[in-house]
């Protein structure tokens, strides 16, 4: 839209209307408004499930937004009372909420950061190695940029 604000402002004007009556949820995100149905479904709530569902024994969960914030919290609460070990990156720009960087384990700068770091999970993978879930923390975005600095210089 030409103006994001205006139109973002005009669909949750109508959406306000539609939901008095359906009682679908709006959640908002950065460039996004989510339309959810009534009931307590979340991203949390879903990767909780598919843990359980599946018996994983670990997650891995990347997110950058206001909704994910619920996948953060939900893999926290599988960690503290399972032994399932997660582990929760978030994608860190300029408009990522704080409280959203707060709840993450770990963070990267960026989506290409993303990318490089699932190249080097399956590169690791496939030479044989292991992924330690203490090595999380060189995900953090100061510690990845010096890393990608030297790699690339």
């Amino acid at each position: 839209a030409e103006k994001p604000d205006e139109a973002r402002q005009r669909l949750l004007q109508v959406l306000a209307q539609c939901t008095l009556t359906s009682g679908i949820r709006i959640e908002e995100g950065r460039k996004v408004i989510n339309l959810l149905p009534p009931l307590t479904v979340t991203k949390g709530s879903a990767v909780s499930w598919l843990a359980k569902e599946h018996g994983l024994n670990a997650v891995v969960y990347l997110g950058d937004d206001v909704t994910d914030a619920h996948a953060f919290r939900a893999l926290k609460t599988l960690r503290e009372i399972s032994d399932v070990r997660t582990l929760s990156i978030g994608v860190v720009g300029p408009e990522t909420p704080q409280f959203v960087k707060q709840l993450a384990d770990a963070h990267v700068p960026s989506v290409a950061t993303v990318a490089e770091l699932l190249c080097a999970v399956t590169e690791s993978l496939e030479n044989g190695g292991t992924m330690v879930a203490g090595g999380a923390a060189t995900v953090r975005s100061d510690t990845h940029a010096e890393s990608t600095r030297r790699t690339h210089d």
